[in-house]
């Protein structure tokens, strides 16, 4: 039996800081996404919208350099 290629430590914490993400925000209501944080008064929606996009950059950066 093939044994499984090594993971990056990196991309195990990113994938255990995405499950610990979704466990708070899926709990959230609508309402509770759109009031303002202590971080800069932005809200949860704010932040969540920030992560994707950057997540999506650091995606393309890898996989499609010539996009960005």
């Amino acid at each position: 039996m093939p044994s499984k290629p090594p993971r990056l430590q990196q991309a195990v914490d990113f994938a255990g800081e995405a499950r610990a993400l979704h466990a708070l925000v899926s709990q959230m209501t609508g309402e509770q996404r759109l009031e303002p944080t202590g971080f800069k008064g932005w809200t949860s929606e704010d932040i969540l919208i920030h992560l994707h996009f950057w997540n999506n950059a650091a995606d393309f950066s890898v996989t499609q350099p010539e996009a960005l």
